[in-house]
Order: C-alpha cells, then sequence, then structure tokens
C-alpha cells in the first residue's frame, strides 16, 4: 500500500498599489513555483461592487 502526502502551499504577494504584485505573481508563481492559480482581490472586490 502507497501512502503519499500533498504538500498545500499558499504564497501571498503584499504590496502598495502599483508596486507590481500582479506582474510578479503571472510571471513568476507559474514558472518558478510551479503555481499555476492566482487568485488576484482586486478582481474579486471589483465584482463585488456596486460601482464596477
Amino acid at each position: 500500500m502507497s501512502t503519499s502526502t500533498h504538500t498545500k502551499r499558499i504564497v501571498i504577494i503584499a504590496g502598495p498599489n502599483g508596486a507590481g504584485k500582479t506582474t510578479f505573481a503571472r510571471e513568476y508563481l507559474p514558472t518558478d513555483v510551479e503555481l499555476p492559480n492566482f487568485v488576484n482581490a482586486d478582481l474579486i472586490a471589483a465584482g463585488l461592487s456596486p460601482f464596477a
């Protein structure tokens, strides 16, 4: 019987507006860290805003 474990990771990229967080995440996470999924909180918030 084989037992495998999966390690879960969360990478948080934080910084001020215009610092390049989204650009960094799109370029760095899929290739260098092998995390293909990226959740952008700004896009989620825009979808919740009545003014969006």
